[in-house]
């Protein structure tokens, strides 16, 4: 069964440090997924908020766009892929490349594996494919070798791609691994949330009990949040009585569309946003548990 934690434990510090601690350093390779089967909870927007604080924070990170709609793409102004040499045809085989040669430089720590024009057939190539549920898996192992923090942006649709990224952040039971694993559920707050985290907490329970791999919830993240309505308040109440940790909470706000419209990060289209403090809570937040 999923790992039982104190019930959406309170994680929240009044400020999250600028600096990360020492006993955070050095930090050691990782793999998070921010992960939800269901469109339209911004999975993208708390990829993008992770991947910034976190190079911020000094860690070597790669954000990779597993997303067929290339929102994380599109939304820091990398054009598309439409070289052999892309994420889909290493997936599916096609290309026997290194992930490492499909980093796109951000900054100085922090790249990204951008999505490409072939992702929308990888669901359907990968059905032949020997072990398609493990190739993301495979493939981002020499990320992990070099210590790097990678971060997935998952699609909304259940499919092969994220049971990919299923896989990629679960310990194989039995195995020396020195690699830290975890999901983030990034959620609405609106009632449709919590059944669909429920569905998902069972999902993760039958990969723990019936294969080789167990995977680690790290809790969830409500995104676009529209102030501290009743429906709000009572979602919030229902996730708080679910075994997982509360990572946060991100207002909706127009600035970080228009961000994402202008191809930067939030902190580079606005340095004195109101969000900013927050995704550093947030990254702080996660890069807590998952060190825990």
């Amino acid at each position: 069964m999923t790992e039982p934690v104190e019930a959406s434990a309170p994680l929240m510090v009044l400020d999250a440090p600028e600096v990360l601690p020492a006993a955070f350093l050095p930090y050691g390779p990782a793999v998070i997924a921010n992960y939800f089967q269901k469109g339209g909870t911004g999975k993208t927007e708390v990829t993008r908020a992770m991947i910034e604080q976190a190079a911020k924070y000094g860690l070597p990170v790669v954000g990779i766009d597993l997303d067929p709609h290339a929102n994380l793409t599109a939304g820091l102004g990398i054009d598309l892929v439409a070289d052999e040499a892309n994420l889909a045809n290493l997936l599916t085989g096609r290309w026997r490349g290194s992930i490492k040669e499909l980093l796109v430089k951000r900054s100085d720590n922090l790249f990204i594996v951008p999505s490409n024009i072939d992702m929308p057939l990888v669901e359907q190539d990968l059905q032949s494919v020997k072990f398609r549920e493990e190739r993301l898996r495979t493939a981002i192992q020499p990320l992990l070798d070099e210590g790097f923090l990678v971060v997935l942006d998952c699609p909304n649709n259940p499919g092969l791609l994220n049971d990919n990224a299923l896989i990629a952040v679960s310990k194989e039971k039995g195995a020396l691994d020195d690699v830290r694993r975890g999901l983030v559920m990034v959620v609405q707050l609106e009632g449709s949330s919590v059944h669909s985290l429920e569905l998902l907490l069972d999902q993760v329970d039958s990969l723990n009990d019936n294969t080789r791999y167990e995977a680690r919830l790290l809790g969830w993240v409500a995104n676009l949040v529209e102030g501290n309505t009743r429906i709000a308040k009572k979602t919030r109440d229902s996730l708080g009585e679910l075994p997982l940790h509360a990572l946060g909470e991100i207002p909706k706000r127009t600035h970080a569309k228009d961000a994402w419209d202008a191809g930067q990060f939030v902190g580079e289209y606005d340095p004195k946003s109101d969000l900013l403090p927050l995704h550093r809570q947030i990254c702080w937040n996660i890069l807590r548990t998952l060190r825990a």
